[in-house]
């Protein structure tokens, strides 16, 4: 079953495209538009569905990648820790039992090693149970686990309370359940301020955590869940307006950084004084206070000296001085002047800092940058590499990139194993069939081969195809009004959605259509049947959005943005 195809009509127009075929390479058509040309550098490895978080161990020798999707076959349709050993490339999943299909609890982006790396921490997210009071419900915390040569064992649980809001913050009707004057902690991003350092005098690793719903940052101990201190990084009205995403700590020092995923502004954060030492401006905002900028990823360069932030919704990357919180570069991540959308979604530095590394999610490619020992200006990408579909988080270790593709390589036939989940699903779910994947690339190759992997990137986002064409029967040339421009004056557009072309047209009688699968055929739907041979059929054209949750951004904006995707598969567990 073609299980992507679109059932909107459109009138009078049959459209041609001419693809670009790589002699090469497989290519791979995708729902987007764009093509995947197959294989992508790296040697990709399968993972469970939609991984957007990668932590590398402190002795560089793991890597660990969060799977927040639905969960595939594989995986027993339960979120998982997937573990590579860097040392021979084994690839090993942990599925987590507590998040299976049916679970109130969802991992949400946080992923973090301890310092001494015998411990992994784990953001685990809730609204319809934050608090955890149903049997087998977790609420909101830190699943931490145990971690010993690659693997990996559930230790305990640090459980976040409901936050109390400050005088005029009042939260947004998230939950009838939940309390006047809380809101609902939703950990995000996680980063280890180790034990003994500058400003953790005591034994045990502290973790400042993203709350994404309470537009706060927490600190906690590591060993008792305890919070140390909350910091407030709310604005007047409803909370949550900013949406915390990442957080950094600075090595050596008292300084942390958390980005706020619904503005152009990272918070800077003085962990020794416990107080918000600046709040900074990375990009042009919109009305008001609150922009679509989207500024989520972070990373540090090697010494420390700059932060790179990901403003996803402005196809640029804010490069930060850490010495006076100064926007002293901006990187540009299209892929052209022209376009936009690029969707820079992770970034990551080069070992020996030389190199800035940012996945366009929206483009199937990492962009690269050749970095200055000092930014200053607008930056241009140096060339891209291509990767498999929707690359969601990077990691760095040596010479190697890891490369985590939130996709793969999409969705195939949906006629395999059912979803066992209490009898919901009796045939596979399309959640649970895009494994994402985990590319190891080396830098060295990136950088001799830049200029050949960057035409490959511009062949598969078809910048050098020729455009499509609309071509008209000679019969409605000729009976065009003078002077009117064409036939075309009203475009009708219905949208039917969850059902495939085959399901309700596909006894049509005439385009490409199986009448087999035809559940909803001429005798249950006879309008559409009529409207279809009385203006036209586009058999083959193809829905970019997986489910409802995104395919209705899709119909209305002809795209999606980066909270869309990184969310979809978390609503969807009915969390």
């Amino acid at each position: 079953m073609r299980s992507c195809r679109f059932t909107g009509l459109f009138f009078f127009a049959a459209l041609t495209c001419v693809p670009f075929l790589a002699q090469d390479k497989q290519v791979k058509p995708l729902p987007t538009s764009k093509q995947l040309l197959l294989p992508v550098p790296g040697s990709p490895q399968k993972l469970n569905n939609f991984p957007q978080t990668i932590a590398i161990s402190p002795d560089g020798r793991y890597a660990a990648v969060l799977n927040n999707g639905r969960g595939t076959v594989a995986s027993g349709f339960q979120q998982s820790i997937a573990i590579l050993d860097l040392t021979n490339d084994n690839l090993q999943d942990f599925p987590e039992a507590r998040l299976h299909a049916r679970s109130h609890q969802t991992y949400f982006v946080g992923l973090a090693f301890s310092s001494r790396g015998d411990e992994l921490y784990a953001s685990f997210g809730s609204i319809t149970d934050g608090a955890g009071t149903k049997t087998g419900n977790t609420g909101n915390g830190i699943a931490v686990y145990s971690f010993h040569d690659g693997r990996l064992e559930p230790a305990r649980f640090l459980k976040i309370p409901l936050q109390s809001l400050t005088k005029g913050r009042r939260t947004l009707p998230v939950n009838s359940s939940l309390p006047a004057g809380n809101a609902y902690p939703m950990p995000a991003g996680l980063a280890v301020v180790s034990a003994h350092s500058s400003t953790n005098a005591g034994d045990v690793d502290q973790i400042l955590v993203s709350d994404n719903y309470a537009d706060n940052a927490l600190l906690l101990d590591a060993k008792t869940g305890s919070v140390l201190h909350a910091f407030d990084l709310s604005l007047k009205g409803n909370v949550p307006r900013l949406f915390p995403f990442g957080a950094v700590v600075v090595p050596n020092s008292s300084v942390a950084y958390v980005s706020l995923w619904n503005s152009a502004r990272v918070a800077e954060i003085d962990l020794a004084k416990r107080t918000i030492r600046r709040v900074i401006k990375l990009d042009h905002e919109g009305r008001g206070d609150s922009s679509s900028a989207h500024a989520s990823a972070m990373t540090l360069s090697p010494d420390a000296k700059y932060l790179f932030v990901a403003l996803a919704n402005r196809d640029r990357v804010a490069a930060v001085r850490v010495r006076d919180g100064k926007v002293v570069g901006r990187f540009t991540t299209g892929i052209a002047r022209s376009t936009a959308g690029s969707v820079p979604s992770a970034v990551a530095v080069s070992g020996d800092g030389r190199y800035l590394f940012v996945a366009d999610a929206a483009l199937n490619a990492v962009a690269v940058y050749r970095l200055e020992s000092e930014i200053r200006g607008v930056v241009s990408p140096t060339g891209f590499v291509p990767t498999e579909w929707y690359p969601t988080a990077l990691g760095g270790r040596g010479g190697d990139l890891l490369v985590v593709s939130g996709k793969g390589t999409g969705a195939g036939p949906n006629n395999g194993a059912a979803q066992k989940d209490g009898a919901r699903k009796a045939f596979p779910y399309v959640l649970t069939l895009q494994p994402g994947s985990l590319a190891r690339v080396r830098i060295a190759d990136v950088v001799r081969e830049l200029a050949s992997l960057t035409a490959e990137v511009r062949r598969s986002n078809r910048m050098d195809a020729s455009p499509a064409r609309i071509q008209f029967h000679p019969e409605v040339v000729r009976s065009w009004p003078k002077g009117k421009g064409g036939p075309i004056r009203h475009v009708i557009y219905v949208i039917k959605e969850n059902r495939t072309y085959d399901q309700l047209l596909g006894d049509l009688g005439v385009g490409d259509g199986d009448a087999s699968l035809a559940l909803f055929g001429r005798a249950v739907t006879p309008n559409h049947h009529k409207l279809a041979l009385q203006f036209g059929v586009l058999d083959n054209f193809y829905d970019s959005g997986e489910v409802s949750g995104v395919g209705h951004v899709w119909s209305t904006a002809a795209t999606t943005s980066d909270y869309d995707e990184r969310v979809l598969a978390s609503t969807y567990k009915g969390e």
